[in-house]
């Protein structure tokens, strides 16, 4: 008797491989980019906000409070209420100098004052 010829033998030969495509290429990244944002609590950031088409920009530091829906992060400041902005990871730059008082730069530039707040940061739509 043959093994290889049972039908369930054959359907176990195409399931496996499928099953590692899918970790590897699809469930893998999803899980370390959960990991960094994870990591990202309790981390010092700046963030640089440049208005488009006028001569605005604003400066916000604080320390990463929470990440809601995967889509907000909260950063908290000392004297001021907590302020939200939209995560973008291709946007944090990493601070490698000594002398610098925090773990990420962040650079966003906006279209519209229409949904930013400085006080509070920007709204969800």
């Amino acid at each position: 008797m043959n093994y290889l010829e049972e039908p369930y033998i054959k359907l176990l030969f195409l399931i496996l491989p499928a099953i590692f495509f899918v970790l590897k290429f699809f469930l893998i990244p999803i899980l370390e980019n959960l990991k960094f944002k994870r990591s990202l609590i309790g981390k010092s950031v700046t963030l640089n906000i440049f208005v488009k088409d006028s001569n605005k920009t604003h400066v916000v530091k604080g320390k990463i409070k929470e990440i809601i829906d995967d889509n907000y992060i909260i950063l908290k400041r000392k004297n001021h209420p907590n302020f939200r902005f939209n995560y973008l990871l291709s946007k944090f730059k990493f601070a490698i100098y000594d002398n610098c008082d925090t773990d990420f730069y962040i650079d966003l530039l906006i279209l519209e004052d229409d949904y930013f707040d400085m006080n509070s940061g920007f709204k969800k739509v």
